[in-house]
């Protein structure tokens, strides 16, 4: 605050940011409000953990169970769009977007095999995303 060219003087108790003690007093006031923020933050980390031990965790319930995802996705499987499931299971689009890449992403390994090419002289391939060239 002082950088800043800001004064603070209290008249009741007569305390002056200015002055030698009222500047201690400040810095005080500052490692006492810091020192409370940081047992504010333990102990809601602290209660995070409790809660993640009992089985609790944060956050809005989930709009579909899995049932429900299960059966979006066969039903998208058997051709039914994206607009008529949202409307069907009264989520958003983007929810049915991301169940069904959630769902590609488990039917397919996350990490492809390599990408094979033909080399310049046609008899070898080269393998991108290995080392082997």
């Amino acid at each position: 605050m002082r950088n800043c060219g800001v004064r603070l003087h209290v008249v009741e108790q007569q305390i002056d940011s200015e002055s030698l003690d009222g500047r201690d007093l400040f810095g005080m006031l500052a490692t006492l409000a810091d020192l409370n923020a940081q047992f504010v933050a333990a102990n809601t980390n602290d209660g995070l953990a409790s809660a993640r031990v009992r089985g609790r965790i944060g956050g809005r319930p989930p709009k579909l169970n899995d049932h429900q995802i299960r059966d979006l996705i066969r039903q998208h499987a058997d051709g039914i769009r994206v607009p008529a499931l949202s409307k069907k299971f009264k989520v958003a689009r983007s929810t049915v977007y991301r169940l069904l890449s959630l769902a590609h992403l488990e039917d397919h390994p996350s990490r492809p095999g390599p990408l094979e090419l033909p080399s310049p002289g046609g008899s070898h391939s080269s393998k991108i995303g290995n080392i082997s060239a």
